[in-house]
């Protein structure tokens, strides 16, 4: 899967950075759940308030899809990549506060989901993609 491509398909379809994550997750795992990426639209833009980045926080609900009780393990590893790539995980100081930046967010967005399947794999928890 082109994860990078997949991003730029669900921003078309205007879904925001923590729906992309989770929608691209679930997909992996062969599953649908349209509540739970209604639900994930609340973390957008880091909670609507511009703190959390989304992309962050959706991941680390990513993982915990994946991982249950392995999890906690890979969300630090993950905000430790995350600080160290963007400097911070605050939404406004990523998109510099002066509103939604498509280009920072896609590409951020894409990253970030790549780099939780990275560590699902490194830590041996990536699952078979299971067949139609």
């Amino acid at each position: 899967m082109d994860i990078y491509e997949k991003v730029r398909e669900l921003s078309l379809e205007r879904l925001c950075c923590a729906q992309i994550i989770m929608k691209i997750g679930l997909e992996f795992l062969n599953k649908e759940n349209p509540d739970l990426i209604t639900a994930m639209k609340g973390l957008c833009l880091g909670t609507h308030t511009q703190k959390q980045c989304g992309a962050f926080s959706a991941a680390a609900c990513m993982l915990s899809l994946f991982a249950g009780d392995q999890s906690p393990l890979l969300i630090t590893e993950l905000a430790e990549w995350f600080e160290n790539k963007y400097q911070t995980a605050t939404c406004s100081d990523i998109i510099n506060a002066d509103g939604y930046e498509i280009s920072i967010c896609s590409c951020l967005t894409a990253e970030t989901c790549q780099y939780s399947f990275e560590l699902l794999e490194k830590h041996g928890l990536m699952p078979e993609p299971e067949l139609d």
